[in-house]
């Protein structure tokens, strides 16, 4: 049992800055025992504290929902942002609300979850159907773990944008076109028929694949791309 605790905390340990946000929660990981539970009961307890959010969802997820119905999704007007393993993205999207920001990073199989900086959720996989569950409804950790998720681990993920279908991409290069004439969100909209909310979700995929961090930088690189094809960003913006 001790090498398993230990393969535990080496785990955690290599996740950056998981073991210092999780404070004295992580205490028990070398004395008294996690619960060693099956993956239902995992995911039960994730969408629990998923579901307790009101404002703010952060998630770190390893591996695509095994099942449907098993992703944490939100109530509708929380803001959930979500680094998943970069195998699994298309699946997680796929199964997650349309309203989720995803970005990928390659991780360990350690899941955690935390809503609104006040209640945690921290898992391990063992096997397929089992791992060591943490949980914690209020607790100081929650906070330091949503800090450490958005001043570090999120930076450093990678935006992710889904292969888009043909009405997709047939919708998005509409507003391309209204964004290289220089109209607002709501322009478009009107335009091409859809809500500004429409509008800023292709812009916000548009700007991840040409990895522009600024409507100014992204104007630029449309305007650039209008005498050619729209592909990634130029190589004098350093993303070839």
């Amino acid at each position: 049992m001790d090498a398993l605790f230990e393969q535990l905390r080496s785990a955690v340990d290599r996740l950056s800055g998981l073991t210092q946000a999780l404070g004295d929660t992580a205490a028990p990981l070398g004395h008294d025992p996690l619960p060693l539970v099956s993956t239902d009961r995992i995911d039960h307890a994730f969408a629990s504290v998923a579901g307790a959010a009101r404002l703010e969802l952060l998630e770190l997820r390893p591996e695509a929902p095994r099942r449907p119905g098993s992703p944490t999704v939100p109530r509708p007007g929380v803001r959930h942002r979500l680094i998943v393993d970069s195998r699994a993205a298309d699946a997680v999207w796929a199964a997650a609300g349309r309203d989720t920001e995803i970005r990928t990073a390659e991780l360990l199989p350690v899941r955690a979850v935390v809503a609104d900086r006040e209640a945690l959720a921290l898992a391990v996989a063992l096997t397929n159907d089992t791992g060591w569950l943490l949980t914690d409804r209020h607790s100081e950790a929650a906070a330091r773990t949503a800090s450490r998720f958005l001043d570090v681990w999120w930076r450093r993920a990678h935006p992710y944008a889904p292969a888009a279908t043909a009405t997709e991409s047939a919708t998005e290069a509409a507003v391309i076109a209204g964004l290289a004439q220089g109209l607002t969100d709501e322009s478009v909209a009107r335009r091409v028929g859809v809500t500004p909310r429409t509008v800023r979700r292709h812009v916000a995929a548009v700007s991840a694949r040409f990895g522009a961090t600024s409507r100014l930088q992204l104007g630029v690189l449309i305007g650039r791309s209008a005498r050619g094809a729209v592909t990634a960003a130029p190589d004098a913006l350093g993303h070839g």
